[in-house]
């Protein structure tokens, strides 16, 4: 009885840690494709050894912050805009990053 009781507890840490990790992709993915779509995957590294690894953690980036990240100038102010653009919207909390950033900024 002590074995089951033992392997019932792993099993929802196991499903836990699942969706831990899918959500994790997930949110890796958002980053990749956001930036992708501007054309920064230059950036991806950096960003992700930063521990800018979602989203909601990119729009909380600076201008001072990319630069120390190694971002040009007009990177920048491409990226800079494209988070303006995505906060100005007004269900930005329920926006999808690439429909934001395909719509404002195709000529990228």
């Amino acid at each position: 009885t002590t074995g089951r009781s033992s392997t019932r507890r792993k099993k929802p840490r196991l499903a836990k840690k699942t969706v831990e990790t899918e959500r994790g992709r997930i949110a890796i993915r958002e980053v990749l494709d956001f930036l992708e779509e501007l054309n920064l995957m230059s950036y991806v590294r950096v960003l992700l050894e930063e521990g800018y690894d979602d989203f909601r953690s990119l729009i909380t980036l600076s201008e001072v912050d990319l630069l120390e990240m190694g971002f040009k100038k007009g990177h920048r102010a491409r990226f800079i805009s494209a988070i303006s653009d995505i906060q100005d919207m007004p269900d930005a909390e329920d926006h999808d990053p690439l429909t934001a950033t395909s719509n404002s900024h195709s000529s990228y």
